[in-house]
């Protein structure tokens, strides 16, 4: 899981980060050979929160 914290109470502006860090860790994960069914985000604010889930397609 990876949780980033948005800037200006913005959660729209932590998305791309967030994906970012989702992907690299799917990216991780492939090169141990130990791949999850799901990598779990999470954007967020000061009160706010996004919940993201990316799951493997290949």
């Amino acid at each position: 899981m990876t949780i980033v914290e948005a800037k200006n109470e913005s959660i729209k502006s932590g998305l791309g980060q967030c994906i970012a860090t989702m992907i690299a860790a799917q990216l991780f994960n492939q090169r141990q050979e130990t791949v999850p069914d799901y990598i779990y985000g999470a954007v967020r604010t000061g009160t706010d929160w996004k919940f993201l889930k990316l799951c493997d397609t290949a």
